[in-house]
Parts: C-alpha cells; structure tokens; sequence
C-alpha cells in the first residue's frame, strides 16, 4: 500500500518523533525560518517553494538545526538544500 508523504509525517508524529528543524525553530519565534530546501539553484527556481529535506529523532534534544545552502564558492550539486542537526545526546 502507498502511503502519502503527509500521512506519513503524521505517523512520524504520532509516534512521538520529533522534526529537528520545527523543533529549533518553532512558529512565532525569534528563530524562525522557513526551511525551504526545494527548490535549490536554478534548475527549478519556477517551481514552488517547499520543504522536503526533514530530521526526525527521537528522545534526543536538539542543540541547533539550519538549512545549508552550499558556502558559495562550489557549484551545488543537487536540486535540494540540506538540513543540518546538532543533537545532544
């Protein structure tokens, strides 16, 4: 059986696992951010902007979390940003 990629977060969720991400930088705070990873150069800089790339854990806290969007200097290679996690174990 298929299972929808929204379910699937929802069972992620369910079972008390946590997105590393939301978790930092939760709504209405000053931390904040969107944490768009898709698209990422400009192969499909038209399409919608949406967040794809997530870290769920679980029972670890985390420290810090933050979309990285290449340093600059190398041609990114992929048509995704990438989330990075500092958990405390």
């Amino acid at each position: 059986d298929y299972i929808l990629p929204t379910q699937k977060i929802l069972q992620f969720e369910k079972n008390k696992f946590v997105d590393t991400y939301r978790a930092f930088r939760p709504p209405f705070s000053i931390n904040y951010d969107t944490g768009y990873t898709w698209p990422a150069g400009v192969l499909y800089k038209t399409g919608p902007l949406q967040r794809i790339d997530i870290i769920y854990t679980k029972n670890l806290k985390t420290v810090d979390s933050c979309v990285y969007e290449g340093d600059g200097g190398a041609k990114w290679i992929s048509d995704h940003k990438m989330v990075i996690a500092d958990l405390e174990v």
